[in-house]
This record gives structure tokens, C-alpha cells and sequence, in this order.
């Protein structure tokens, strides 16, 4: 990929601040007006699991809930680590997606077959850190729909039951695929909110399906 002077800027400015500088993670959690929801819902999780770290892991952490957290961005995941107490009950999943930019956009976002491999491991990291099903699962990360799709899916698959929440559902269309799976969602501020588990009424959801997901990094 041939970049331009301008493109090669952005990134060099993005890596001094990842590498040098280093991240601020934000110490409240924002939600757009879904704060409180989250923090209740958190409340009452034995097993949580969030795909985008950053202060919803802190508060996680402050909560003492048993935590797995989604970070493709080493370095990031660094700064939200360094935060944490030496006690907290948090685990890392850091998948190798290939080189990101800020919040972790992919370099490239062109989906190839290789690429989607890649971006794979994104969506299955978490899966084998886990202690059993999840009951609370937040998608504020990279490859939502993806995500959402896969927790569907094994919850399904599994007899499981659990909240899947997804940030930014309300003004991105694009997610809004997810109902004809999980049924309507509830909607607090700009977040949606799925009751997931066992449903033989909604179409099944294949592991191709969730692969193919991956060509939408939002």
C-alpha cells in the first residue's frame, strides 16, 4: 500500500504517541447516557467479558468482577494495566491483528482472506481465557458485529445466558443486522442491550457467518 505524505504524517504522529508519548486512558467510563445501565448490569455479573478496554476495565476492576478484556493494541492494553491493582481480576486477551492505528482501526481495512484471518483472532481471543459462559458482554471495540454474532452463537450453542451490550448500536446502522438473531434490543441513550441464550425461533448462525462479519472492522 503506497501511502502519501500526508498519510505518512498521520502515522508517524500515531506511533510516536503509542510508543513514546504514551496513552491517557480516561478514568470514568462514558457511554453516551448508557452509564448507569452498565454500571448496574455490572452489579450483579459474576463473569464479564469486554471486547475494547480502557476505563469500563477499570471499573470492572473497582468492582472486583471476574474480567476477560479485549485488547489489540499492546500498548494501550499497557496503560490500562499499569492502572490496575496487583489483586485485580482482570485477564488480557492481546490478538495479533496486524499493525492498528488509534482505538485500534486496522492499517489496512481492505478484506482479504488473509487479512480476515488475522482480524479472526480478534473475535476468538477471549474464548479460552474465559472460566466458563460470560454473563455480561460489552462490544465497544473493533469488529462488532462480528463479536456480537459469536457470543450469539455460543451462547446458543452452549444453553447459555447472558447481556450482550453494544456501544454506538443506535447511530450505526450497520450493527443493526445482529436483531434478526439476538430480537430487538433495549436502548439507553446510544447503547443496545440483547438478553442472549438459548432460541430455536431466530435463524442459526454459522461460524462462516461470523467470518464473513469480519469485512466491517467498525
Amino acid at each position: 500500500m503506497r501511502l502519501v505524505p500526508a498519510e505518512w504524517k498521520t502515522l508517524a504522529e500515531f506511533l510516536y504517541l503509542q510508543r513514546v508519548t504514551g496513552f491517557t486512558v480516561p478514568p470514568d467510563i462514558y457511554f453516551a447516557g448508557a452509564e448507569d445501565a452498565f454500571r448496574e448490569r455490572l452489579s450483579r455479573s459474576r463473569s464479564y467479558l469486554e471486547y475494547g478496554s480502557g476505563s469500563s476495565t477499570l471499573h470492572a476492576a473497582r468492582a472486583g468482577v471476574p474480567t476477560v478484556s479485549v485488547e489489540a493494541d499492546r500498548y494501550f492494553a499497557r496503560a490500562v494495566r499499569a492502572l490496575l491493582p496487583a489483586e485485580a481480576p482482570v485477564r488480557f486477551a492481546e490478538p495479533d491483528i496486524g499493525l492498528t492505528l488509534g482505538l485500534c482501526r486496522p492499517y489496512n481495512t481492505t478484506p482479504t482472506p488473509r487479512r480476515m484471518r488475522r482480524w479472526a483472532r480478534y473475535v476468538q481471543a477471549p474464548w479460552a481465557l474465559l472460566d466458563g459462559f460470560p454473563d455480561f458482554i460489552l462490544t465497544d471495540g473493533r469488529f462488532r458485529l462480528a463479536c456480537m454474532l459469536e457470543a450469539v452463537r455460543r451462547a446458543r450453542a452452549g444453553g447459555h445466558r447472558a447481556t450482550l451490550m453494544c456501544d454506538d448500536y443506535v447511530n450505526r446502522p450497520r450493527y443493526h443486522g445482529i436483531e434478526s438473531h439476538a430480537g430487538p434490543p433495549h436502548i439507553v441513550g446510544r447503547a443496545a442491550f440483547f438478553e442472549i441464550g438459548p432460541d430455536d425461533t431466530r435463524p442459526a448462525i454459522t461460524v462462516e457467518m461470523v467470518h464473513a462479519a469480519l469485512a466491517d472492522w467498525y
